[in-house]
């Protein structure tokens, strides 16, 4: 079953340009990679913020916070008046069918969850691809006091058809295991899981795409 939350390219990348308005003018600025992912680009503070997708088609737009898609500067109906909240980080997938969002529902301490946003049938659709992998992690690490594990996106995997993830406990969580996380590859929209990988694995085989936030707790 999917599950929907209504919220409010290849090799890292350096090169994006975000857009942002500041005095009535447009200023230029490089964009920073996003914590989770290197393939991520982290959305800024600034008035707006602008992210093309790869085949230059369609934009994601986030201005006052608020979420939108455009083409050739209309914008795509479905996803009117969502707003995020920061930190969050957003990445297109190769064939600009669709993109992710890892964001954080408060701050640093609050719960960082996935959404993924398919633009089909001339309409951004929103899914939640992690229950199945949410399950299979709460059975594999037994916490307590803990709330659903912490997700991050990474990497998207055969063009928009996949999703590399990983999971992790929240730090106020008391588990068996410590620093608890896990991989999963899982399909979209469906969120089924393909593939489960343990840390090692994920840093032997996908390393150079791991954010400072895993890289740092990895060398814990």
């Amino acid at each position: 079953m999917l599950i929907f939350r209504d919220i409010a390219p290849p090799a890292p990348l350096t090169v994006l340009i975000l857009f942002f308005c500041m005095a009535g003018s447009v200023s230029l600025t490089s964009a920073e990679e996003g914590t989770w992912s290197k393939q991520a680009f982290s959305v800024p503070r600034q008035r707006a913020f602008k992210i093309p997708s790869p085949d230059r088609k369609r934009t994601v737009l986030v201005q006052e916070m608020m979420l939108a898609v455009t083409e050739a500067g209309v914008p795509v109906p479905g996803i009117e008046g969502y707003t995020i909240v920061l930190p969050a980080e957003i990445s297109w997938a190769p064939d600009s069918k669709a993109f992710f969002l890892t964001a954080n529902e408060g701050g640093q301490d609050e719960a960082w969850y996935i959404t993924v946003y398919v633009i089909e049938y001339d309409r951004v659709n929103y899914y939640d691809v992690t229950a199945e992998a949410a399950g299979r992690f709460k059975e594999s690490v037994k916490c307590s006091g803990a709330d659903e594990p912490n997700f991050g996106a990474i990497k998207w995997l055969k063009e928009s058809k996949n999703l590399l993830l990983v999971a992790e406990a929240p730090d106020r969580a008391s588990c068996s295991e410590k620093d608890a996380r896990r991989g999963y590859i899982v399909e979209v929209p469906s969120g089924k899981v393909l593939s489960e990988l343990d840390m090692k694995k994920m840093q032997d085989d996908w390393g150079e795409y791991l954010g400072p936030r895993i890289i740092k707790k990895s060398l814990r």
